[in-house]
């Protein structure tokens, strides 16, 4: 049987640790969901910053090669990643990210891992 208040709890303690503050921002969109500059909603939580390898195929003419690509996340707890949607942005030592994609580990109701895409320069 799974103890999700233990788990819960160790995963608390490494943020508190290791952790650091996170502030995201939610901008609005028009009727054509085209994204404004105006900030809607400002969600700030506490969660770890580590990155993920994936791994992606890239066929030749000789065979298929495989590369991994790291991809940015951050682990926090449910109760405080559960306010994050796709598309909110957020800044991590000068580097914008978009959210992309919010995963309730394990279905458990303990800890989500949100994934980010790093945003390039429009400059």
């Amino acid at each position: 049987m799974l103890n999700k208040t233990f788990l819960k709890n160790k995963i608390d303690r490494q943020i508190k640790i290791n952790g650091q503050e996170f502030t995201f921002v939610r901008y609005s969109e028009d009727e054509f969901h085209q994204v404004s500059d105006t900030e809607t909603t400002t969600i700030t939580l506490d969660g770890i910053f580590h990155t993920s390898n994936t791994y992606v195929n890239q066929n030749t003419a000789d065979g298929a090669k495989y590369f991994s690509k790291p991809t940015p996340m951050i682990l926090t707890l449910y109760e405080q990643g559960n306010a994050i949607k796709t598309n909110d942005m957020v800044t991590i030592e000068n580097n914008k990210y978009k959210v992309i994609r919010i995963n309730n580990i394990n279905e458990f109701n303990v800890a989500v891992d949100i994934s980010l895409e790093l945003m390039q320069d429009e400059d």
